[in-house]
């Protein structure tokens, strides 16, 4: 999976859970020309969205 994809589904889980907390939220990919579904994992997407963290505070 590229890196570039796992950070986008990280920026869309994280602002999914800041636009309704308390709600979980899970991601996944569907490529459509297989057709194929990929659950990403919480802990696959949690170092991604550290560094979403750390690239907001830094502004």
């Amino acid at each position: 999976m590229p890196v570039a994809i796992l950070r986008q589904m990280a920026a869309y889980a994280a602002a999914l859970e800041a636009a309704y907390p308390g709600r979980r939220v899970e991601a996944a990919l569907l490529y459509t020309q297989a057709p194929r579904l990929i659950a990403l994992p919480d802990a696959l997407l949690s170092v991604h969205k550290q560094a979403l963290l750390a690239a907001q505070e830094s502004f």
